[in-house]
């Protein structure tokens, strides 16, 4: 991981990246590591403990719990922080919970 981090920037320009394709980007790979998470039956703490519970035990998405307290945590960041902030925190926190909403599923972890 280290070489592939110094050898990317002779092949990518990292001069200028817009923040809205930046927070869609990041939100992709903060899901993609939460999904990892889950499917070890790990989690990084907080309400990701909650939301694989709550999708174990009822079957109601995790994505989707995750993405309800989101939006009230970015509804009372809004009230602090300058919006363009806020809005592209926002993009990248929907991008992340509707990728784990749709993609993580427990059966499709369990060997047959």
């Amino acid at each position: 991981m280290s070489v592939l981090t110094n050898v990317a920037g002779n092949y990518i320009s990292y001069s200028h990246l817009d923040p809205a394709v930046g927070a869609v980007l990041a939100g992709l790979c903060v899901g993609i590591g939460l999904i990892g998470l889950f499917r070890h039956q790990a989690s990084c703490g907080g309400m990701s403990i909650l939301a694989t519970y709550v999708q174990e035990r009822t079957g109601f998405k995790a994505g989707w719990l995750l993405m309800g307290f989101d939006l009230a945590l970015f509804a009372t960041a809004a009230l602090f922080l300058p919006m363009d902030r806020v809005c592209y925190s926002l993009v990248g926190a929907i991008t992340m919970n509707l990728f784990v909403a749709w993609n993580h599923r427990y059966e499709w972890y369990i060997a047959r």
